[in-house]
Order: C-alpha cells, then sequence, then structure tokens
C-alpha cells in the first residue's frame, strides 16, 4: 500500500524506502510484531533505555513485542499524553534545544514533513502541543520525536545518547 499512500498523502514514501530513510513493512498494513523483530534486530544486543510512546492502542504494539526478543531489550516503557499537559514540557525543550543548535537531524525528510505540518497551538494557560489539523500530511515524525527526545533534553536520562536513537 505505499504507492496508494504516496498518492493519498502526496508525499514520497517509495523513494523514501529506496534511500533508506524509512522502511516499509512486507505487508499492507502494520505487522507490530514484524517491527518489534526489525527493531530488536536493528539494535544488535544493545539493550533499551527507554520507550516513549502514545498511549493510544500501545496493547497491540506491546503484546508484539512480548512475542520477540525486543521486549526484553526495552527497560522501561513510558507513557507520553498527546494533551497539552504531557506534551508542553516536552515541545517546550524541543524547542529550547533546537535554538540553541543542540539538536542538528540532517534535513531527515520525514522529520521536514513533519515539522513542515504541524503547528503548535496553546491553551488558555499557555501550555502548548502539536496540531495537524488544518494539514492534510502526516506529523507522526516530529511528535515522536518531541517524546523520544525528552529524556535527554530535561536531564531524566544521561545513559545513551541521541545516536542511540534508532533512524
Amino acid at each position: 500500500g505505499i504507492r496508494e499512500r504516496s498518492h493519498k498523502d502526496k508525499a514520497p514514501y517509495a523513494q523514501w524506502v529506496d534511500d533508506g530513510y524509512m522502511f516499509a513493512t512486507p505487508c499492507d498494513s502494520v505487522d507490530h510484531e514484524w517491527v518489534c523483530s526489525f527493531l530488536a534486530h536493528r539494535l544488535n544486543g544493545r539493550s533499551v533505555t527507554s520507550v516513549e510512546f502514545d498511549r493510544w492502542r500501545i496493547e497491540n504494539f506491546e503484546s508484539a513485542a512480548k512475542h520477540t526478543a525486543f521486549y526484553d531489550m526495552v527497560r522501561e516503557w513510558s507513557p507520553v499524553g498527546q494533551g497539552y499537559q504531557s506534551f508542553s514540557p516536552r515541545l517546550e525543550a524541543l524547542e529550547i534545544a533546537m535554538a540553541a543548535g543542540n539538536i542538528r537531524h540532517g534535513s531527515h525528510p520525514l522529520l521536514n514533513l513533519g515539522a513542515a505540518n504541524a503547528i503548535s497551538v496553546s491553551d488558555p494557560a499557555g501550555a502548548q502541543k502539536l496540531d495537524k489539523s488544518k494539514s492534510t500530511q502526516r506529523i507522526d515524525m516530529i511528535v515522536a520525536m518531541v517524546m523520544a527526545v525528552y529524556p535527554l533534553l530535561d536531564g531524566e536520562r544521561d545513559d545513551f545518547s541521541l545516536g542511540g536513537v534508532i533512524g
């Protein structure tokens, strides 16, 4: 389904797969067990300090992970809410790090796509989250980046680096 999704989303997913920027599952829908096996293989025996995840439907992924070596490679599963309260400190930390020049993503096309289509919205108290309601494009990768780098940016973790994030 990558060609159909490329057409629908107006994004060159097939080209990005060919160029090594993203990986496609071998079937039309996401096979979580395949993804977990792929991650375990890519990690090549290294452990993962934390998996930061959106709580929406995580049960499917976590259940699949338990059937693969990936589950035992993860030390901590950390839920991240997508609302203002949970997301605002993460987004603020990323914005500060980016403004200071501490975040570089090598102009990765999927992060560029997400960044170009996500907007930061605020609640009356000034808390922020990312929104895509006015876009037809995906913002998943930039949301994943915000969630993944936060433990590094706020000093929660000092035992891994951005180099350990699977790309």
